[in-house]
């Protein structure tokens, strides 16, 4: 059987991942470590991720390097300790029993000879209105350069139950050759956290890797759970800044990028009257700071408050 490190990022919500590690641990595949990358969370809920005691590895950072520096520091290790699998997974989930048996059946069931595969994810339902749909694949449109979520709200009625490949895969919960990490160089750093999914998919795809969306594995997630809702300022702007810097980087051209940002830009006009509208004053500051640092692509952690 393939080795599986299940990687968790913990910042300050403890609860979520010792329910998350709980659910894996009645998974019907059982060659696999849990590894907890912990972003340098309060004392008190640090405390409170050791009592997981012997059911993970717990991977303690001085500091909060983001998803994306969080998720290679525990590849890092998973490489060191030889596993075979990486599986990338949202602290804030529930998985259900075969979700690990049936994604590694993916890849053991793909003909890799003519096109292998990079990524395989999973069906993903919100939680706690389970019967309905947070992520059933994903478009991408080469055009605009901007990325939507398949079935997102739809009730669940087996309409995406197709195996199918995607363009992209959500770092909400993707499995991945430890291998195949190493020859992407991981998670590019400059997005700290939001669209490093899409970029490292983008990087496979132009590897020559496929992205398959396999219905037959599913989990629960609570959106946003991680980042207080989709109106938190701090996810505001790095949702703002990432996205336009994706944009910058896989633009194929000047028209390419100039219908990206006239697309963008548009969206953003929107959501800004809604924030000024609610009051929301934190959240207007952090989406205008959000494109002056993603026009001028200054990427890593943020630097400000909002």
């Amino acid at each position: 059987m393939s080795t599986i490190a299940v990687i968790l990022i913990n910042w300050n919500r403890s609860e979520d991942t010792i329910g998350c590690v709980e659910s894996i641990h009645r998974s019907t595949y059982k060659d696999l470590e849990v590894i907890v990358v912990d972003n340098g969370s309060r004392s008190e809920e640090l405390e409170k991720l050791r009592r997981l005691g012997a059911s993970a590895t717990i991977l303690e950072l001085a500091e909060n390097r983001g998803f994306t520096g969080g998720n290679n520091y525990g590849i890092e290790y998973a490489e060191r300790h030889a596993f075979d699998f990486a599986f990338i997974l949202n602290n804030d989930t529930i998985i259900h029993e075969q979700t690990i048996e049936n994604l590694i059946a993916t890849f053991n069931g793909a003909n890799d000879d003519e096109c292998p595969i990079g990524i395989v994810t999973p069906k993903i339902l919100f939680l706690p209105e389970r019967e309905k749909i947070w992520f059933a694949g994903a478009t991408l449109s080469r055009w605009t350069l901007t990325a939507k979520l398949v079935g997102y709200g739809q009730v669940d009625q087996g309409k995406y139950d197709i195996e199918n490949d995607i363009p992209w895969a959500t770092g909400c919960a993707m499995l991945m050759r430890i291998e195949t990490l190493k020859k992407a160089s991981g998670f590019d750093e400059r997005y700290f956290a939001v669209s490093e999914d899409i970029d490292l998919s983008l990087r496979l795809r132009s590897m020559g890797y496929r992205i398959v969306y396999q219905p037959r594995a599913w989990l629960w997630h609570k959106e946003s759970a991680s980042s207080d809702g989709r109106d938190n300022p701090q996810y505001v702007y790095y949702q703002v800044r990432n996205y336009m810097m994706f944009q910058k980087i896989w633009s194929r051209s000047a028209v390419n990028l100039f219908l990206g940002r006239i697309y963008l830009f548009g969206y953003l006009s929107k959501r800004l009257a809604i924030f000024l509208w609610r009051r929301k004053g934190r959240s207007a500051l952090a989406l205008i700071g959000g494109i002056s640092d993603g026009w001028r692509m200054v990427g890593g952690k943020s630097v400000k408050a909002y």
